[in-house]
């Protein structure tokens, strides 16, 4: 597996699991896999392979292919909720190691920060993260540009998310909100149905699901102590030889949300709370693919779209909050993330 966030291309079982959905549909899929099949063989050192077997050629994409992979996938079978109907019909385990130390994990909220840890096993080009907020405990799937891995891609991952959690705790799991990246005038009435939330957003800087504390509290039939301590240890194994045992990116990601309120986020302060010089910050920064300005923009969003969506505080506060003295600088970044305003993004969110 490459170190993630640096390489450009992964080994993604999702690859050969479409191109298999397609001709199960009755579809060719001859015109994708010569376009998206590109192949290296040998067993992949994460462990996973097209549908959880190793020692056999393995795809290799972009994360750009993968999401355009997707959307002619959808295109070919004539479905536009390709995504939704594509991750719901996935078989239990198709992700390896991974899927099955998250199913054996003791409660779902370990599952969740399982999932968060070594999500870069499944696909090593987006960040997970996990983040509390009360009693909503948050899932991230955060894509380095924007849209994150288009309609379809953002579709399939939220799904496969909550499809395991009803796997694993009940099909009466239900999320507290669910938000995708890519933008939609309306949440379609399937995928409504599938979520059973009202709170739905769309055009968000990342995809994700949150659950209340007490439905992660829940024991998933499948729960095995001994299994997932032997699947962390495999996990954290794969991650140190990929030499991303220190997440300068999440590390650095906590400081900065620590710091915004009181408009100390800047290079130098959390490179001190972080107990590194600034330039070793930037430069552990650029190795995981971002910049201190790339980061500074992203918490700001995320902490601005958290704050507006769900919470009354009022446009100067939050505007504080995320470390802007000014109101007016605040509604201008904000207007530059997402194409509205925080007023115009509070009313939508709140519909």
């Amino acid at each position: 597996m490459a170190r993630p966030l640096k390489a450009k291309r992964f080994t993604s079982a999702l690859v050969p699991y479409v191109l298999t959905y397609a001709r199960m549909s009755g579809k060719d899929p001859k015109a994708l896999e010569k376009k998206y099949l590109h192949v290296r063989t040998g067993s992949p050192p994460n462990g996973v392979a097209p549908g959880g077997s190793a020692g056999i050629a393995t795809p290799e994409v972009s994360l750009d292919e993968l999401g355009a992979l997707l959307g002619d996938a959808s295109k070919l079978l004539g479905d536009s909720l390709f995504g939704l109907h594509c991750a719901m019909g996935m078989s239990r385990g198709a992700y390896g190691l991974l899927e099955f130390g998250l199913r054996s994990a003791p409660t779902g909220r370990i599952a969740m920060e399982q999932l968060a840890r070594y999500g870069a096993l499944i696909n090593p080009l987006v960040r997970w993260s996990l983040e509390v907020d009360g009693d909503e405990v948050a899932l991230h799937h955060r894509a380095p540009k924007k849209g994150g891995v288009g309609r379809q891609g953002n579709l399939f991952t939220v799904t496969r998310i909550l499809q395991i959690a009803r796997e694993m705790m009940g099909d009466d799991v239900v999320p507290v909100r669910a938000w995708f990246a890519h933008d939609e005038k309306s949440c379609p009435d399937e995928v409504a149905a599938f979520l059973r939330t009202k709170h739905i957003a769309f055009g968000r800087s990342s995809n994700g699901i949150s659950f209340s504390a007490a439905t992660l509290e829940r024991v998933p039939t499948g729960a095995d102590a001994e299994l997932n301590r032997a699947l962390e240890m495999h996990g954290q194994a794969v991650l140190e030889k990929c030499g991303d045992i220190d997440d300068a990116y999440e590390r650095a990601r906590g400081a900065v949300i620590d710091l915004l309120p009181d408009g100390g986020a800047t290079l130098a302060k959390v490179a001190k709370k972080l107990h590194v010089t600034p330039r070793t910050l930037q430069r552990r920064l650029e190795e995981n693919g971002a910049s201190f300005a790339v980061l500074l923009n992203e918490v700001r969003r995320s902490q601005a779209e958290r704050l507006l969506g769900h919470t009354d505080v009022p446009l100067t506060d939050v505007a504080e909050q995320i470390g802007y003295a000014d109101s007016a600088a605040f509604v201008r970044a904000f207007r530059s993330w997402t194409g509205v305003t925080p007023g115009k993004f509070r009313e939508h969110a709140n519909d």
